[in-house]
Parts: C-alpha cells; structure tokens; sequence
C-alpha cells in the first residue's frame, strides 16, 4: 500500500502541484516587476520656483516658446495633424464632387472649377504671392506680443507660488507613506515568492525520493500510461509487488506488439487482397474491351464481304441482260 500511495503521490506531483506552482512563480515574478515599477513611479514633486522656470515661460502662448524645444515640436506635431486632415478633407471632397457632376449631373469640368479647388488655390498664391506686410504692423505686433508674454510670465510666477508650489508640498507629506505602502506590497509579493520557491523545491525533493525509493527503470517516470498501469495492478489486487506489477506490464507490452504485428498482417493482407481483385477487374475489362473490338472487327469484315457479294450479283445481272455472259 505504502507503494501504490507513492505512486498516485508521484503522479499528483508530477501533473499538478509542481506545474501549478511553476505557473505561480511566472505570475509573482511580474506582480513584483509591476509593483517595483509603481514603487520607483512614487517620487518627489517639484516645490522650488526654479523648478518650474520653464513652466512659467512658457504656459499660455508666450514668446518664449518660439525657443522652447517641446513647445516647437509640439506645435509642428498640431500643424502636421492638421494638414493631413484637411489633405484628406479634401481628397474626399474632390471624389464626391467629381462623382455628383460626372454621374449625376453628366458635366464636363476640370479640377479648377471644383469647390474644394478654392482653398488650394487660396495657399498656393500665400506661398508664391505672399502678401506684403507694412514693417510697422510687425514691429508692433512684436512689441505686442511681447508685453503680452512679460505680463503672462508674472501671472505664472503668481500662480504657481500661490496654487502649484503649495499643491505639491501637500502631496509630498503624503509620499512617504504612500512608497511605505508599495514597499510593503513589494515585500510582501517576495516573501510569498520565497516562501512558493521552497514549496517548489520540497515537492521536487519529494518526487525524487519516490523516484528513488521504487524500484522503476528511469524511462517509466516520464511515461504516464505505465505509471497508471501499475497503479491499477496494486490497486485492485492483481499484483502484490512492484515486481509483479511491472511483469504485468512487460507481459502488456509484448501483447500489445503481437497484436500490432497481427493488425499489421490483416492490414497487408488486405491490401494485397483489394489489389489483386482491382487486377483482376481490370484484366477482366480488358478482356471484354477485346471481345467487343474483336466482334465489332468481324462485323465490319462481313460487312465488306456482303457488300462485295452483292455488287457482284449486280455486275452479273447486268452482264445476262446485255449478252456478255
């Protein structure tokens, strides 16, 4: 008994437990990598107005964002999407139209009498006819523009001393115990990871001491259907040992070789069987398609033979009736 116990303990370890805990150890190993993730994301806000020096000069449309990088590919990113947009507007707009006036309307029209041919129109004379500008007009939108961003740049300044700095400040007292918190969580997810390794690791011990212990050649382990087969014989008493049982198996075995090697015969005879009768029906169609064409090769010989005969009676009536004969 304590063998066949050993046996379906092999077998839960080997097809559940361990594969159930492997998987478990897969899913900690990216809980941990998440929660180091969000550990590392719980930083510091800024609370020095130094800090924020670009924030400030650049927020509302400032003139200090013609030199600011992100601000300039930001705003190239908005012209791009924007162009595309009104490209494919456009585009669409062409289709439809030339569908309504050449299918619905049946008129004869070039691109430059289109709707949507305006607006081109209208960009390409911007670009090669770009209309002049009175130098005072720029120089005073300029100064404009300029104190404009000086007065923006104050307001910034006021507002993120009084609204920004003070907001971060608050949140950075709660910091601490929030990566507290996470610290926690990732100390917790490790311990458990510890703790399933050295689950992992007795079990494994585990099924190598059965392994060791039972008297079974090394290849039986990895082969389920034997493992069961020797259960089975344990199980309801058809082998008192092991020896026993894997005699049993041997004696399967070599059953089962006889009545593969038997199937195997049946299955060639068989074959050879259907293959001689497909032999013979087609030596036997053979044959008939001689016959016919032997019997239709006689036809038409006495048919010649007749047709010969009976021009001949006719040469010779006619031969008596004229005297010759």
């Amino acid at each position: 008994m304590e063998v066949l116990f050993s046996l379906k303990r092999f077998l839960t370890l080997k097809n559940n437990l361990i594969p159930s805990i492997q998987n478990r150890i897969k899913e900690l190993g990216r809980e941990i990598f998440q929660a180091e993730v969000s550990l590392n994301g719980i930083s510091d806000e800024k609370v020095f107005l130094e800090d924020f020096r670009w924030d400030i000069r650049t927020r509302g449309f400032t003139i200090f964002n013609l030199i600011h990088l992100p601000s300039l590919i930001a705003f190239i990113i908005f012209l791009i999407v924007v162009s595309l947009a009104l490209a494919g507007v456009t585009i669409i707009g062409v289709i439809i139209e030339t569908i309504i006036r050449t299918f619905i309307l049946f008129q004869d029209f070039e691109f430059e009498d289109t709707f949507f041919y305006i607006p081109i129109k209208a960009v390409e004379d911007f670009i090669y006819y770009p209309p002049s500008i009175p130098v005072p007009i720029v120089v005073g939108l300029l100064i404009v523009w300029v104190l404009y961003s000086i007065r923006q740049v104050r307001k910034n300044r006021i507002h993120y001393e009084n609204i920004v700095i003070p907001e971060n400040r608050k949140k950075n007292a709660l910091v601490p115990g929030k990566r507290r918190q996470q610290q926690l969580v990732v100390d917790n997810l490790k311990n458990t990871l510890k703790s399933t390794e050295a689950q992992l690791l007795n079990h494994q011990n585990e099924m190598m001491n059965i392994m060791n212990t039972i008297s079974i050649p090394n290849q039986y382990w990895t082969n389920d259907e034997v493992i069961n087969f020797l259960i089975q014989k344990l199980e309801y008493g058809q082998a008192k040992t092991i020896e026993k049982a894997l005699n049993l198996w041997d004696i399967e075995v070599s059953t089962r070789r006889v009545e593969q090697a038997s199937k195997a015969v049946i299955k060639e005879t068989r074959e050879s069987e259907a293959r001689l009768a497909r032999q013979r029906a087609e030596q036997h169609a053979q044959e008939q398609r001689n016959i016919r064409d032997n019997t239709e090769a006689q036809n038409k010989v006495a048919e010649e033979l007749k047709r010969r005969n009976d021009r001949s009676e006719f040469y010779d009536d006619i031969a008596k009736k004229n005297g010759w004969l």
